[in-house]
């Protein structure tokens, strides 16, 4: 299991760093990840999956080294089909009511995707 899980990893990054050297010199898109998002092959359909659930990753260690300072509350047993369909949703939403937004970030997006998904609540004085 954990031989596949890493031959997945693997083909993901491969997959998302590409072999060109225009995809090196700049971030992935919300276009991008809209394209790995929507293809109908496995290897695409993993880079999507993968690059979500690395980007919310990397938010959660960033915001425990800040300790205190976190940006979303997700629950810890959310499974990582349903950050992606999360995110999926968020995409299509707002690439409807602004094409323009698909030249931002895929990173950023998907952290004010997974914010808006899960606030994190805080206690009433």
């Amino acid at each position: 299991m954990k031989r596949n899980l890493c031959c997945a990893v693997i083909m993901a990054f491969l997959t998302i760093s590409g072999s060109s050297r225009a995809a090196e010199t700049r971030a992935m898109t919300v276009g991008d990840l809209k394209e790995f998002c929507t293809a109908s092959d496995h290897e695409n359909s993993a880079a999507c999956r993968f690059f979500i659930y690395g980007v919310v990753q990397g938010i959660r260690l960033a915001s425990a080294a800040a300790k205190g300072t976190r940006r979303f509350c997700i629950p810890d047993d959310l499974a990582v089909s349903s950050m992606e369909t999360i995110v999926k949703i968020a995409i299509g939403q707002d690439l409807m009511l602004f094409p323009k937004d698909s030249d931002l970030e895929a990173s950023g997006f998907i952290g004010a995707a997974m914010m808006k998904a899960f606030p994190c609540r805080t206690a009433k004085p």
